[in-house]
């Protein structure tokens, strides 16, 4: 009887034995709300502002004029016929000797310049039928001068202008003697001033308009 229990024990004991131990592995969850989808982007939010400004319209100007120098002349040569006296270089007075227009206004239109001529006088004293023949150069990429006669004691005379669509901006003819020389021609005199300056004046409006 003791063999019988013996050798059960030893069967139950090997077979235990030759069983494979079994893992249990423990799985946790979270109870609670459900984990949501990835968002999908959206377009970032924009705007648009602006950005202006105004160009104010400018003037029409004569931003300088010339004065005019011009060599002596000799008593006896102006009471024996006429006489030209031709301008003297680097014209006092206005330093640049130019006539200067500044078209800013922005209207394209044109513009004239028109000089007028006074007697010449000295003192009492005036010279009759004097004429200024009026010469310039102008700067590049202004309007063309050509050479105008100003009568002493006349009226005005055209004598530089722009067309429609030109002429804005700055525009200088230089008028110091060095390239181009004005001349005045001075009938014969019967009677002069000697050793004092003969002056006139030159009287310069400017016009919006060709």
């Amino acid at each position: 009887m003791r063999k019988s229990y013996t050798w059960f024990l030893f069967a139950i004991s090997f077979g235990l034995a030759t069983q494979p131990i079994l893992s249990v592995h423990a799985a946790t969850t979270t109870v609670g709300d459900a984990v949501p989808a990835a968002a999908t982007s959206s377009p970032a939010d924009s705007k648009q502002s602006t950005a202006s400004f105004t160009v104010v319209a400018g003037d029409l100007s004569l931003a300088s004029v010339p004065d005019l120098r011009f060599k002596t002349i000799k008593s006896h040569d102006v009471e024996s016929g006429t006489v030209t006296a031709v301008q003297a270089d680097n014209a006092a007075g206005n330093q640049d000797a130019n006539l200067q227009v500044n078209d800013f206004s922005g209207t394209a239109a044109g513009w004239s310049v028109t000089a007028s001529l006074s007697n010449f006088v000295s003192g009492t004293a005036s010279l009759n039928g004097v004429s200024l023949n009026l010469l310039g150069s102008p700067s590049s990429g202004t309007p063309a001068f050509s050479q105008v006669t100003l009568p002493s004691g006349g009226g005005a005379v055209k004598v530089w202008s722009a067309t429609a669509g030109s002429g804005m901006g700055i525009n200088t003819a230089d008028f110091s003697g060095t390239t181009k020389q004005s001349q005045l021609v001075i009938p014969q005199q019967t009677k002069v001033v000697t050793d004092q300056p003969y002056t006139a004046t030159i009287n310069w409006v400017i016009q919006n308009a060709p």
